[in-house]
C-alpha cells in the first residue's frame, strides 16, 4: 500500500500517511528501526544491560484519523511484535508469546496482542521460570534472584490472582509475567504493573508479606487498567486505592486477616513512612491544603467537611486510644464496661471493638467523643479480652511504634 512518511524530530514522531484509507479489518505491517545516541529517548531506555520500551510513551504504531485525532482504542491496537535480541537474552512483552527461536547467535521472539492491551517491552539476559496454574502460565524473568524466589513469587501471585477472580471475575489476560528490573532502572519505583506484566526491583522478590501485597496490588490493576481513574492532579490515587484494597483482600484470604492487618499497621519500611498530607499534596500534586478544602466544601456538606479537615488535616496528630475494661455480672447477666481515654485535643471516632468471651467473639462499633467515653455492653458470657480497632482500619498511633510525642500513656 503506497504511503509517505513525515518525521517530526521535535516530538520524535513519524507520521505515516497512506495514499488511500485502509479498509476496516485490514492488516498493515509496519517495520521501523531506532538508533539512539543517548540511553533514553523515543520511549526507549537502555541501562544496566536492560532494554525497556514504555507503553505510555507510544513507541509503537497507532491508528489516527486523517485530521490527526486518535481513534477509540488507538493506544492498545491488536497486533504482533517481533523482537530480535542477542543469544542468552529473553524478551518480555505485555502480550502472549507465540514463538521462540534461536539461531546464528540471535534469539527471535514473536508476541501477539489482542486489541485493548497496550504494549510495554523489556529485554535482557533473563533466566525464565514458568509456573502453570489452572492452565494459565505465569512467567518469571530473573536477573539476580534465585530460582526458589522466582517459583515462590510465581506461586503466590497465582494464588492472589485466583482470589481476586472471586471478587472481579476472570483475569482479563490469558497469561501474565513478572520481570526483575535493576533498582536504578526503575526510577525510584518499587514495582509497576499493567496489562498482565509486573516489573519489580530485586528486593520485591524476598518472601515478605509486604512484597506479596505488592505483587497482588500490581496484579489487581489488570482488571481495571486505566479505565477507573480520577481526573486532575493526584487522580491516579483512585486507581491505586482500588488496587491496594483488592490486594489486602487477597492477602487476607491467603495468609489470614492478621497478615493483612499487620501490613496495614507497618506497610513496607521506607516506602510510605512519614508522609504528611500537606507535603504530599503540595510537593507531589502542586496543590495546597486550602485548594483541597475548597473543592471538598463546594461538593458536599460544608460543616461536616470542615470538621473532618479540622480533625485530620489541620493539626499534626493521630488518635491515641487508652483503653480500660472490666467484666461485670448483675442479675445473672454478663456485661463489660469499656472506658476509652484520649489526650487533648480529642478525636471524634467510631472504631470497632473486638470482645472475646471464651470461645466466642463479638464485634461492636462504639462512638467515641471527648477525652473520656464509657460504654457498657451486654454479653452472653464473661469477657476475657477487649481490643480496640482489631483490624487497624483506623489511622491511629499504635503502641508498637514506640512512645507517642507529647502523650504520657499509649496503653491500649
Amino acid at each position: 500500500m503506497p504511503a509517505t512518511v513525515e518525521l517530526d524530530q521535535a516530538r520524535a514522531t513519524a507520521i505515516i500517511r497512506f495514499a488511500a484509507p485502509a479498509k476496516p479489518g485490514a492488516i498493515v505491517s509496519i517495520g521501523f528501526a531506532v538508533r539512539n545516541r543517548v540511553a533514553k529517548g523515543f520511549g526507549l531506555t537502555i541501562a544496566d544491560r536492560i532494554l525497556y520500551l514504555d507503553q505510555f510513551q507510544m513507541w509503537y504504531p497507532v491508528a489516527v484519523k486523517a485530521n490527526g485525532e486518535w481513534l477509540e482504542g488507538a493506544m492498545a491496537p491488536a497486533g504482533v511484535t517481533k523482537l530480535q535480541v542477542p543469544r542468552g537474552w529473553r524478551s518480555v512483552v505485555t502480550a502472549s508469546l507465540v514463538r521462540h527461536q534461536e539461531q546464528e547467535g540471535e534469539v527471535s521472539e514473536t508476541w501477539r496482542s489482542p486489541s485493548g492491551r497496550p504494549r510495554s517491552v523489556a529485554a535482557g539476559p533473563y533466566t525464565l521460570t514458568s509456573h502453570d496454574t489452572r492452565g494459565r502460565p505465569v512467567r518469571v524473568y530473573g536477573l539476580t534472584i534465585t530460582a526458589a524466589q522466582a517459583r515462590e513469587t510465581a506461586a503466590y501471585t497465582a494464588r492472589a490472582v485466583a482470589e481476586l477472580e472471586r471478587f472481579f471475575g476472570t483475569f482479563p489476560y490469558p497469561d501474565y509475567a513478572i520481570a526483575e528490573f535493576p533498582e536504578r532502572t526503575m526510577g525510584g519505583s518499587y514495582a509497576v504493573g499493567g496489562a498482565g506484566v509486573i516489573f519489580a526491583v530485586p528486593q520485591a522478590f524476598l518472601p515478605e508479606t509486604a512484597n506479596r501485597v505488592t505483587f497482588a496490588h500490581e496484579a489487581a490493576h489488570a482488571w481495571r487498567g486505566n479505565q477507573v481513574m480520577g481526573g486532575g492532579r493526584g487522580g491516579f490515587l483512585i486507581s491505586e486505592s482500588l488496587a491496594q484494597v483488592s490486594a489486602l483482600c487477597a492477602v487476607a484470604e491467603i495468609q489470614g486477616r492478621p497478615a493483612a492487618t499487620e501490613h496495614m499497621r507497618f506497610g513496607r519500611l521506607g516506602y510510605s513512612d512519614g508522609v504528611s498530607a500537606r507535603a504530599y499534596f503540595s510537593e507531589i500534586f502542586g496543590i495546597t491544603l486550602e485548594d483541597l478544602r475548597r473543592a471538598f466544601t463546594t461538593a458536599g456538606d460544608a460543616a461536616a467537611i470542615q470538621r473532618f479537615f479540622s480533625q485530620w488535616l489541620d493539626r499534626p496528630a493521630a488518635p491515641v486510644l487508652d483503653v480500660d475494661w472490666k467484666p461485670d455480672a448483675r442479675g445473672g447477666r454478663a456485661f463489660v464496661e469499656i472506658t476509652v481515654r484520649q489526650p487533648d485535643p480529642p478525636f471524634e471516632l467510631a472504631p470497632e471493638f473486638l470482645v472475646l468471651t471464651g470461645s466466642r467473639s463479638i464485634r461492636q462499633r462504639i462512638a467515641i467523643t471527648g477525652r473520656e467515653t464509657r460504654v457498657r455492653l451486654a454479653l452472653l458470657a464473661r469477657a476475657t479480652s477487649v481490643q480496640a480497632d482489631p483490624d487497624h482500619a483506623l489511622f491511629r498511633w499504635d503502641p508498637a511504634y514506640g512512645s507517642c510525642p507529647g502523650v504520657g500513656s499509649t496503653r491500649e
